[in-house]
Order: structure tokens, then C-alpha cells, then sequence
């Protein structure tokens, strides 16, 4: 898929309801996507405010509640759902981190008038890590595209 392609379906969007999911991966800055997107359908989710502050050292128990922290989120923007809402989530990189599954965004959010883009930022981080961290750039990226359904493997849009 190409930028253009979304900035098409984006605009049709706008205009009318579009039947079926639609889920993208943008693979680059959020700030870029914005500019593409029509900014009074935008929604924005950011998994690091809604995820759990408090000390959990168990990756289940993390993954639990990352994944009841995005439906709570969905479902109180469902219920105020105003015409078509394209919903970009950002620092996806928990979500492959802790193994959290795509299933609130299938069984809560999806419809006619939603559609929902992941945030996958490019590049390595901005800071020096230490010599026992290893860092993969792709590894959000990687993992999203293996739990996505076959149905959205093709939708992802590299910044250009």
C-alpha cells in the first residue's frame, strides 16, 4: 500500500462511512501521517498514558492490563463516536513488547466509521543504550505484521 492509497481512502472516508475494518500500519513519524489524514476525523490514542504506572514486574499481568487499559479506552470512544473517526494509536511498541494481542481493536472499535492506524516510529532510538540491551528496529513492525490478520498483512505505508 502507498501513501497515496491511504491519503485516498482517508479523503472518501471523510466524506461517507466505508464498509469493513480497516486497519493500517504507518511505518514512519506521526507527525507526517497527521499531515496526510483530514485533522477533524483524527483521534489520537497513546498506549503509554493509558497503560498501567504502577509497579507490575509480571509480563502477563502487564499484558492483561495493557490490553483492559485499550478496550476501556475504545469502548468510551464508541459510545462518542461522532461520524467516521480515524483513530491513530502511537507508542505501538508496548503492544510487541508485552505480546498484547489486536483483539480489543477487532471486537470493540471497528465498524463502518472507524478506522485505526498504528504508529510505527522509524529508526533506532535517540538514546545510547546500555552494552546488555539489544535493540531490534524492527521488531514492533515484525510482530505486528504476525498478528494481524491476512486481511490487513498488505496494509502497511512506509513514509516516503
Amino acid at each position: 500500500m502507498t501513501i497515496v492509497d491511504l491519503k485516498e481512502i482517508a479523503t472518501k472516508f471523510k466524506e461517507r462511512p466505508l464498509p469493513g475494518r480497516k486497519l493500517y500500519i504507518w511505518h514512519g513519524s506521526k507527525e507526517k501521517l497527521l499531515d496526510y489524514l483530514p485533522a477533524d476525523n483524527v483521534r489520537e490514542l497513546d498506549i503509554l498514558q493509558i497503560a498501567p504506572q504502577e509497579g507490575i514486574d509480571e509480563p502477563t499481568q502487564i499484558r492483561k492490563r495493557v490490553k483492559k487499559a485499550i478496550a476501556q479506552k475504545l469502548e468510551e470512544y464508541i459510545l462518542n463516536l461522532k461520524g467516521q473517526q480515524i483513530l491513530v494509536v502511537s507508542n505501538v511498541y508496548l503492544l510487541a513488547r508485552y505480546k498484547v494481542l489486536l483483539s480489543p481493536f477487532y471486537e470493540i472499535y471497528f465498524s463502518d466509521k472507524t478506522m485505526v492506524i498504528l504508529v510505527v516510529l522509524k529508526g533506532k532510538v535517540g538514546i545510547r543504550l546500555p552494552n546488555y540491551v539489544s535493540f531490534e528496529d524492527n521488531a514492533t513492525l515484525k510482530y505486528l505484521k504476525e498478528v494481524l490478520p491476512e486481511e490487513h498483512r498488505s496494509n502497511v505505508i512506509e513514509e516516503a
